[in-house]
C-alpha cells in the first residue's frame, strides 16, 4: 500500500468515525461505521446459526479491515457482511484470513481485486456475491472455504489464480465466465464435491494440476468455439484430440480412447478408484489396450492403468514396470509379473492397499524403492515369492523402507529362493 492510500485511508476513518452509529441502512440492514460500533450491535444479539444470519452493512474502507475481522471473530456470531457503499479498490492481501464466524460477503463494485489468499480459511464462509464489474480473483484466495457451496461469477471476472478455490471441499457449482484465459495450478485442488465443470471458450491454458484431488469430478466439457481444448466422454484432449490432458477422478467404468489420440499426458489417469478399463480403438498406430490397461503399440511398455482395476495380467512382451506405474490402483489385489520383467521401477505399485502378496520373478534384477509400499505402509503385503535367490539381484543396494525390512532381508539371504510370509502387522518375515 502506498501512502497516499494510507493518507486517504486515514481521513475517512476520521470521518467515518464521526458518522452516526446504527442508522439503518437502505436495504433494511444495521449500518454500522467502526469496530467498536460492530462490537456493541453483536454483543446485544442473541446466539445465531448459519441459516439466519446477522445482515451488516458495514461502512468501512481498508485501514479498518483487521479490527472488524477481530471482532467478527471474537465475538462468536455469525456474520453475513455487505461492503457495497465503501470506498474500498481491493480486498487486500489476507484480509479476512481464517476469519471463523463469516457466513456470506458482498462485494464492492468499486473493488478491482480480491488478492492473494484474501478469505483463506474462511471455513463457515458459504456465499459470496461479486460484483459485475471488473475484477481479478488472486492466488488462494477462497482457499479451505469449505462451506462455499457454489459461486456464479459474472463476465466481469478476468482472472482466476492459482489454488483460489483449492479446498473448498462443499463447492458443488461454480460458473467460469467467458473473460477468463487461464485456469492454473491447483485452483481447484481438493473441491472434492464438484461433480462437472463447463470450460468456455475463452480459455487456452489449464494447468495439468488444477483439478487434482476432485474425487467427484466427472465430467469436463468445453465449449464448443474453444479453440485449444475439446471434450469427449468427460475427458479433456486438446482441440484435435490428439493428446489426452486431464481425465476426471470421478470417472467411472470404462474409457475408450479414440483412434485420433497420440499422446496421453503424464499421469493422466493416476487417482481414477473407479475407473475399471481402458480400451483402446483397434486403428489407433500409437497404443493398444489388454485386460483394461493402456500399452504401446508393441506391448513392451505400459502406458495407462485404471485406479479401480483388481486382477492384473502383465503380457509377457513387458520388459520394464516404470515408476507409479499402478500407484493408487487401491483396489488392486492380484498382479502377474511376467519372466520378461527385468525391473520394477520406483513406487511402481505404491499405494496399491489391497495388493496383499506378489511374485517376483527371476529376470527381474532391479526392484525400485517403495516399490510395494502402501498408502499407509506396507501393512496389507504378507507374502512375497522370490524366484531368483540373488539378493544383489533386488533391491539395488538399499534397504527397502517397511516394516520388517530388515528381517526379511536377513531370511531371504539365508533361504534364497521361496515364499517368504509374515502376520499383518507383524515385523518378522518367515519362509514357508
Amino acid at each position: 500500500m502506498n501512502n497516499k492510500k494510507i493518507v486517504l485511508g486515514t481521513i475517512l476513518v476520521a470521518v467515518i468515525a464521526l458518522s452516526i452509529v446504527g442508522c439503518s441502512g437502505g436495504d433494511g440492514g444495521k449500518t454500522l461505521t467502526s469496530p467498536e460500533a460492530l462490537k456493541a450491535y453483536l454483543d446485544k444479539q442473541s446466539a445465531n446459526s448459519t441459516e439466519k444470519p446477522i445482515k451488516v452493512s458495514m461502512g468501512v474502507n481498508e485501514p479498518m479491515l483487521p479490527k472488524i475481522v477481530e471482532v467478527i471473530n471474537s465475538t462468536g456470531k455469525y456474520v453475513s457482511l455487505n461492503l457495497t457503499g465503501n470506498i474500498l479498490t481491493e480486498i487486500p492481501e489476507k484480509a479476512f484470513n481464517n476469519c471463523k464466524m463469516l457466513v456470506s460477503v458482498t462485494i464492492p463494485k468499486s473493488v478491482t481485486s480480491i488478492e492473494v489468499e484474501a478469505f483463506r480459511g474462511c471455513e463457515k464462509l458459504a456465499s459470496v456475491t461479486i460484483p459485475n464489474s471488473d475484477i481479478g480473483i488472486g492466488n488462494g484466495a477462497f482457499r479451505d472455504c469449505t462451506s462455499l457451496t457454489s459461486i456464479t461469477m459474472p463476465n466481469s471476472v478476468t482472472s482466476i489464480g492459482n489454488g483460489a478455490f483449492m479446498g473448498c471441499s462443499s463447492l458443488a457449482n461454480i460458473t467460469i465466465p467467458n473473460r477468463i484465459y487461464t485456469i492454473g495450478r491447483l485452483t481447484f485442488s481438493d473441491c472434492t464435491s464438484l461433480t462437472s465443470i463447463t470450460i468456455p471458450d475463452s480459455v487456452d491454458d489449464i494447468d495439468s494440476e488444477a483439478f487434482t484431488g476432485c474425487s467427484s469430478l466427472a465430467s469436463i466439457t468445453v465449449g464448443s468455439g474453444n479453440l485449444s481444448y475439446a471434450s469427449e466422454g468427460g475427458i479433456l484432449y486438446n482441440k484435435e484430440k490428439t493428446f489426452i490432458f486431464i481425465v476426471p477422478k470421478g470417472l467411472t467404468g470404462n474409457v475408450t480412447i479414440p483412434n485420433s489420440v497420440i499422446n496421453i499426458g503424464e499421469n493422466a489417469f493416476k487417482y481414477c478408484p473407479n475407473l475399471t478399463s481402458i480400451t483402446v480403438d483397434s486403428g489407433n498406430t500409437i497404443y493398444t489396450s489388454e485386460g483394461g490397461i493402456v500399452y504401446n503399440k508393441a506391448k513392451t511398455n505400459i502406458i495407462a492403468v485404471p485406479g479401480g482395476i483388481t486382477v492384473v495380467t502383465i503380457p509377457d512382451s513387458v520388459t520394464r514396470i516404470g515408476e507409479n506405474t499402478f500407484m493408487d490402483c487401491k483396489s488392486l489385489t492380484s498382479v502377474t509379473i511376467p519372466n520378461s520383467v527385468t525391473s520394477i521401477e520406483t513406487q511402481a505399485f505404491y499405494g496399491c492397499e489391497s495388493l496383499t502378496s506378489v511374485t517376483i520373478p527371476k529376470s527381474v534384477t532391479r526392484i525400485g524403492e517403495n516399490a510395494f509400499k502402501g498408502a499407509t505402509g506396507y501393512e496389507n503385503l504378507t507374502s512375497i515369492k522370490f524366484e531368483s535367490a540373488s539378493i544383489k539381484a533386488y533391491f539395488s543396494g538399499y534397504t527397502p523402507s517397511f516394516p520388517g525390512a530388515n528381517s526379511l532381508l536377513t531370511a531371504y539371504s539365508a533361504g534364497g529362493i521361496g515364499t517368504y510370509t509374515r502376520e499383518r502387522g507383524k515385523n518378522n518375515w518367515t519362509k514357508q
